[in-house]
């Protein structure tokens, strides 16, 4: 815009001179002659479109690094949003704003040379082992994310603390569950629970990520029924949710593992209409208390609260819902993305996204067009708007925006800080989710 004017203006300067009037032959002959002054007229006309550009550069830049310093996401790697940050939810209840703690963690099989047969499962071969150490890690993820001062006090805004798809799987790529098993086997949902409903906790969402597993089909003992399921639980009470992923994604399950794995299912749902005796004990037993989640969607404290696990958000299973009252969109996946699904909260509010290839991302629907599609080489992307992000290049990000700080006098851009430039993205703080010394633990 501002290169384009200095340069008619050259164009006039050349062509366009008082002395050419009436006579364009004398003119041709001047400028032939005065090649000379030609050249001295259009460098330092070239020089000032340089400088004007780059002023313009500059300014820009300078406007966006203020203009963004608001905003939030982020904790554990525990990747989080800054002391004050907070995404306001636009609507009357308890809950006015919401901090995003999201645990940053790899969830995916290794694909690596060490593994057989293109790629193995992790974890102990034990499961009830297994499911221990998990619950273990991710309780001390979540209690020095809690010591951190990287969140906020207020009893007003609503903390939510999540892991990605997959943290509960083991080494065979699902549980196998069985009446007897969940009745004497490590009960996972207990243990997170006694941990979580302290009153320490109070005014805390917690995600575990989801639980993968498998039984044998009531009607055809030969075949499994598949299982991914995310329970829920709401800091400082007892009370407590299951969510079940309706859509099995292609790389959900391995082909072949040479850990006595799960074979890859044939169907392309996962179950959601439990049997009797896993519908008794979740909901019922002595170790249940679980309400089911419909529609992708719970209310909690007047807060409306929406969820999906991966690939449900990609098909849109809250946005296929007529009415979208949902004041908070909550997504834990293993290969999404916010813009790869249909977004439904109004303008301003927040969704926050726990990805097993150890990101987090946050959004905040800003323009309003986040069930609105556009067709891509990569398949449908939404319109969003910016989409602030914490992965494992955030540091040097981070040491970037320091530097051009630094430069411009300007406090580190948030926008630099936590991804896109623009007015969603926010400051991330990073929290040692297992301390320094965890790999010799």
């Amino acid at each position: 815009f501002f290169s384009a004017p200095f340069g008619l203006a050259s164009s006039i300067m050349l062509y366009g001179s008082p002395s050419d009037a009436g006579s364009p032959h004398p003119a041709r002959k001047h400028r032939t002659k005065s090649v000379a002054s030609i050249l001295a007229r259009v460098k330092p006309t070239f020089l000032y479109s340089l400088i004007g550009y780059w002023l313009v550069i500059f300014a820009g830049v300078t406007w966006k690094t203020r203009r963004t310093s608001q905003s939030v996401t982020g904790t554990a790697s525990v990747a989080h949003d800054g002391p004050t940050a907070t995404h306001t939810i636009n609507r009357k209840g308890r809950y006015q704003n919401a901090q995003f703690l999201g645990f940053n963690i790899y969830t995916s099989p290794d694909m690596s040379d060490e593994c057989e047969h293109k790629g193995c499962y992790l974890g102990v071969d034990d499961a009830h082992k297994d499911i221990a150490a998990r619950v273990d890690i991710i309780v001390e993820a979540a209690e020095r994310a809690h010591a951190s001062p990287h969140w906020s006090r207020d009893a007003n805004t609503l903390k939510v603390f999540m892991a990605p798809e997959f943290y509960f799987r083991g080494p065979q790529g699902a549980y196998k569950v069985s009446p007897d098993s969940m009745k004497n086997g490590f009960h996972l949902g207990k243990a997170l629970e006694n941990v979580f409903s302290q009153p320490r906790w109070k005014d805390w969402l917690i995600i575990p990520g989801t639980i993968v597993a498998a039984s044998r089909d009531p009607k055809n003992h030969s075949q499994l029924d598949y299982y991914n399921t995310a329970p829920v639980y709401q800091g400082g009470t007892h009370n407590k949710w299951m969510v079940f992923k309706n859509y099995i994604s292609g790389i959900d399950f391995l082909d072949a593992n040479s850990r006595d794995a799960v074979l890859k299912p044939s169907k392309r749902r996962y179950v959601t209409d439990v049997p009797e005796w896993m519908d008794y004990h979740l909901k019922v037993g002595n170790k249940g208390g679980y309400h089911f989640v419909q529609h992708s969607k719970f209310e909690m404290e007047g807060l409306v609260i929406g969820i999906e696990i991966c690939l449900d958000h990609r098909m849109g299973m809250l946005a296929k819902e007529k009415h979208h009252d949902v004041q908070l969109q909550l997504i834990a996946s293993a290969g999404m993305s916010i813009a790869a699904g249909p977004v439904v909260v109004v303008p301003g509010s927040p969704v926050f996204l726990a990805d097993g290839f150890g990101r987090t991302e946050v959004s905040q629907n800003l323009y309003g067009g986040g069930a609105v599609a556009v067709d891509t080489a990569s398949g449908p992307m939404y319109n969003t708007g910016p989409v602030g992000y914490s992965a494992s290049s955030t540091s040097l990000r981070n040491w970037i925006a320091d530097v051009m700080g630094d430069l411009t006098g300007v406090e580190r851009s948030d926008a630099l800080s936590a991804g896109p430039a623009d007015e969603s993205a926010a400051d991330v703080v990073r929290i040692s989710a297992l301390g320094d010394d965890w790999d010799a633990q």
